[in-house]
């Protein structure tokens, strides 16, 4: 009985250390709606905003939100680093 209680108490120490390093030392996923912190309700996009879509999730969004990358000559634009981080530039060639 006594080594039964020893195991779950080192268990749930194990697990509290881990979740605590985990989360002081790996990155922490990017979340899209903390790139666009500025959007709210008062911001809706007006008509004489300019839209691009996302190559790869097909989301469109307002150009001055969006984040840029430049392949052979071609500006792709995307919604989060997620989207930046998954394409591939041979696949839009």
């Amino acid at each position: 009985m006594l080594t039964l209680i020893r195991f779950i108490i080192f268990f749930i120490l194990f697990y509290l250390f881990f979740k605590l390093i985990r989360d002081k030392f790996l990155k922490p996923k990017t979340d899209r709606w903390q790139i666009n912190k500025n959007f709210s309700a008062g911001n809706i996009v007006g008509p004489s905003s300019e839209m691009v879509q996302d190559p790869v999730c097909k989301v469109y969004i307002p150009k001055k939100d969006a984040l840029t990358s430049v392949f052979s000559g071609t500006t792709y634009f995307f919604c989060s680093r997620e989207c930046l981080e998954k394409f591939d530039p041979a696949d839009h060639s």
